[in-house]
């Protein structure tokens, strides 16, 4: 009877062991699966930061790159426009532009052909035309900034991305390129810095045909080969399904590593940061929890078995009741224990605390994170050390009790020594057998570094490099947020800024807008802004200000602190402010009309001399309007043949006979009819039209002629003028000798008029162009002749046929000794030189006579007849025979 009952006491206890031993294995095995979701959640949160870090940082340096491209293709376009390129205006902006973006390589321009011209980092002389970019540029005039693929560095011996936007012509036709060239090693050396473990990784790919561009650790892959990854894997069907960021887990085939990868990509360029968090590293920590689990839960597997087997030994009737008890106690100190290694080991800061908010348990990484050892922290409550802290401690202690569980909240602590400690921290209840709330529990992590480095990403994203000032985006967005009765927008221009950087080096130059910065922003409050907009360009931002003299009297102050002298590099350095001021809601409800129109009012300013100060107005909208108008009327103008040409006679003193006439150019507009040259002349020069309409003068003058020739007139000489723009802008000597090709016009009828300033702006490509011109056999005279730089060397130089006296001069010819002086001067030393001389403005019988007297040679004017059109002057040629 005994033994039965022994065996089926031994059969209970078995029974009940293998029970016990089932539910410790899978509360062990539910609690390690857990534990692994969670190091994989965190891994796949901390793939997913990181990316978003590296992500935002690549961004800033794309919107940098394309601000700069953007910066110098405007510069180069407006340099083009008084002619081709110059290496001292053009590798001065390169330079500035590269030391403002460190981490680029080099700069370049390339010109239409594809050949690189100016540049640094390299060599001119290389072409680009079969780098996909330049490709790409060439042939889509809508294209903005192009990325390529990634290159070898044919000088470098690196491998490179290289960014890029096209250079236009003021009609639309593509002129070139400017590139700049990035390192794609910078991307590895900025994730190197953020990397956690040897088996974290980092690529930035393109995903329009998935290739790697860079990678982390590098050496396993080459750019430009294919990224390989799950063929489900979200990336293939991102940019299809507008998913531009997530998250997925793969073995890289590189090196056969299971990471935990966040991807970002960009909406306007075709490239995507993936960054990945070796799991195998990652989970380490798990893997030691796992083993000692493991073993802790074998050991007690065995043990029962053991005890099972001692007890079933032993067993008598009277010992059943102290075995059990002794087996529950085992069990429950067990699982104490096996509870406590787990605290104890956590990488996460576990602290437990009772309904009161005293410290019941505190684990060693606890310890680490807040300073204070577990004896210190352990009977009392948080406040009781970190002072000042119970209104942020009690509400939540009172969450915690009412059952609520606050998940990743951040909060700031300060550790022992002082200093503070950011933390994701998340809390929750403990209950007892019963289900009721006996304390709270919470698990913290330190995340300071991560926090300091998004800080520190999101200020560069929105500063200025040079001076720390807020830039564009800084600047828009504070205006969105501050619109109030009274805004002031105040566009600064500093002046001889230029000459600076030319004479004592860039390097003084960025001291200049260092102090300047500094200057402006003791001038303005602490509810103002100033912004550089780049090169020596300030954007201010005032609010708040009341009445016309409180905004005089801020702009007095700057004027005066910025004229104010600067000593840098042991150098006494001058400048000045130029400021258009345009103020909301008056000129302007949103920011880009704002800023349109004090960059309006500052343009205003720089024509009515420097250190001025110019308010925005209905004038200056009228003009701006009126000119814009203008110029979209130019661009018609010439397709739907509105311009033609009216012809002022010449007629020579000696013999009275007409011997040329000069070409004036006329608008016949729509709607204002015909408008002389005066109204419309300097908007096309400024816009760049005067090329074409230049061209087209030519070909019409070249064409006439022809035509009087042709229907048995008297040769006569047709004078065109040439501009400043036209002359060293446009090809000129082509233009003009396909005209007389095309016409079959004689060059020795045709005259070219060329002003002093022309000849002495850049004086060896002038002297070129002019004695190609000769080689045609054109006449070639000076316009205005005394008015500008008049020398004899230059005179003697270009080799001039003719030389113009200015009306100026010519109008009080016979009532002022000093004309009469200047005029005699200049037609004897015209005769000295064998030049014949043309008096222009001859209005009166007097001052012919007068002429004649000082045996000028032609002469021009409404005495003599007015501008005509081609059939009236050709009947006024007619009645006159040309000298022999």
């Amino acid at each position: 009877m005994t033994f039965n009952r022994i065996n089926r006491g031994g059969a209970l206890l078995l029974l009940g062991l293998l029970l016990i031993d089932l539910i410790i294995w899978v509360a062990a095995w539910s609690w390690l699966e857990a534990s692994h979701k969670q190091y994989d959640e965190k891994a796949s949160v901390q793939a997913d930061n990181m990316a978003q870090l590296l992500y935002s940082d690549f961004a800033g340096r794309l919107e940098s790159i394309d601000r700069t491209l953007a910066a110098a293709v405007t510069e180069f376009e407006r340099q083009q426009t008084f002619g081709a390129l110059r290496a001292e205006l053009v590798e001065p902006v390169l330079s500035q532009h590269l030391f403002v973006l460190p981490s680029m390589s080099a700069m370049r321009v390339a010109n239409a052909s594809g050949e690189v011209i100016f540049g640094t980092g390299g060599q001119s002389g290389v072409f680009m035309t079969d780098r996909d970019y330049f490709q790409q540029l060439r042939d889509h005039s809508d294209a903005g900034m192009v990325v390529s693929r990634p290159v070898f560095g044919r000088i470098s011996a690196t491998w490179d991305i290289v960014f890029a936007r096209a250079m236009r012509t003021p009609q639309g036709k593509f002129a070139g390129i400017v590139t700049l060239v990035f390192p794609v090693n910078s991307l590895n050396e900025r994730f190197a810095a953020l990397s956690n473990g040897p088996t974290d990784s980092f690529v930035v790919f393109d995903d329009r045909n998935m290739t790697f561009i860079s990678r982390y650790p590098d050496g396993l892959v080459t750019p430009g080969e294919p990224l390989i990854v799950r063929p489900d894997a979200p990336m293939f069907m991102a940019r299809r399904l507008s998913r531009l960021a997530g998250k997925f887990v793969n073995v890289a085939p590189q090196d056969g590593v299971m990471r935990s990868y966040g991807y970002r990509c960009m909406e306007t360029q075709p490239l995507c940061v993936l960054v990945g968090v070796g799991l195998d590293t990652y989970l380490a920590p798990w893997v030691a929890e796992r083993r000692m689990i493991v073993s802790s839960v074998v050991l007690f597997t065995l043990l029962t078995w053991l005890l099972w087997y001692l007890t079933y030994r032993a067993w008598g009737k009277q010992l059943d009741a102290i075995n059990a008890e002794q087996a529950a106690y085992r069990t429950r100190d067990a699982e104490r224990r096996f509870n406590q290694t787990i605290i104890d080991e956590s990488p996460i800061a576990i602290v437990t605390r009772d309904a009161a908010g005293i410290v019941t348990l505190v684990n060693e990484a606890a310890e680490k994170l807040l300073g204070w050892s577990a004896g210190e922290l352990v009977g009392k409550t948080l406040p009781d050390l970190l002072s000042g802290m119970t209104k942020e401690i009690e509400p939540l202690r009172h969450e915690a009790l009412a059952g609520e569980t606050l998940v990743d909240r951040e909060v700031v602590r300060l550790h022992r020594d002082g200093h503070p400690v950011t933390i994701s921290a998340t809390q929750a209840p403990l209950r007892d057998a019963s289900g009721a709330i006996t304390g709270y529990l919470t698990m913290a992590m330190d995340i300071t570094r991560r926090k300091e480095a998004e800080a520190k990403a999101e200020y560069l994203a929105s500063r200025d490099a040079l001076t720390g000032l807020p830039n564009w985006s800084l600047l828009r967005d504070r205006f969105e947020r501050a619109k109030g009765p009274r805004l002031v927008f105040i566009m600064l221009d500093l002046s001889n800024f230029t000459a600076i950087n030319e004479s004592f080096g860039h390097a003084t130059g960025d001291a200049v807008l260092k102090v300047v910065a500094c200057r402006l922003k003791d001038c303005l409050r602490d509810s103002d802004t100033v912004s550089r907009q780049g090169g020596d360009e300030f954007l201010l931002f005032l609010a708040g200000l009341e009445g016309l003299a409180q905004i005089q009297a801020v702009l007095g102050e700057i004027q005066s602190s910025v004229s104010a002298v600067m000593e840098i590099g042991g150098e006494e350095v001058y400048t000045s402010a130029t400021m258009g001021v345009a103020l909301y809601p008056e000129d302007g409800e949103d920011f880009e009309t704002l800023l349109r129109k004090a960059d309006a009012a500052m343009s205003r300013g720089k024509g009515d001399g420097r250190n001025t100060c110019r308010f925005f107005d209905d004038e200056l909208g009228r003009e701006a309007t009126a000119c814009l108008r203008v110029e979209a009327g130019l661009r018609k103008a010439l397709e739907k043949g509105e311009f033609e040409l009216h012809y002022q006679p010449q007629i020579d003193l000696r013999s009275g006979r007409v011997r040329g006439v000069e070409a004036l150019l006329r608008w016949r507009h729509p709607e204002q009819g015909l408008l002389p040259p005066g109204q419309f002349i300097q908007i096309a020069e400024q816009s760049g039209l005067i090329v074409p309409i230049g061209e087209w003068v030519v070909r019409e003058c070249c064409r006439q002629g022809q035509a009087w020739r042709a229907a048995g007139m008297p040769d006569v000489g047709i004078a065109l003028n040439l501009s400043a723009v036209q002359f060293t802008q446009g090809d000129i000597v082509d233009t003009i000798q396909r005209a007389l090709t095309e016409s079959g016009f004689n060059p020795g009828y045709l005259e070219l008029e060329l002003t002093e300033s022309v000849l002495i702006r850049n004086t060896e490509q002038a002297l070129t162009t002019v004695q190609r011109l000769k080689q045609l056999g054109v006449t070639v005279s000076v316009d205005d002749f005394g008015t500008g730089y008049s020398s004899l060397a230059y005179l003697k130089r270009f080799e001039v046929d003719k030389l113009k006296i200015d009306r100026a001069f010519v109008r009080d010819l016979c009532r002022n000794a000093n004309d009469e002086s200047i005029v005699r001067a200049i037609i004897q030393m015209a005769r000295a030189l064998n030049l014949r001389t043309t008096a222009e403005g001859v209005e009166d019988e007097t001052t012919l006579a007068c002429l004649r007297q000082l045996e000028c040679d032609e002469a021009q004017g409404y005495l003599i007849a007015r501008p005509m059109p081609e059939d009236q002057v050709a009947a006024f040629i007619c009645e006159y025979a040309v000298c022999a």
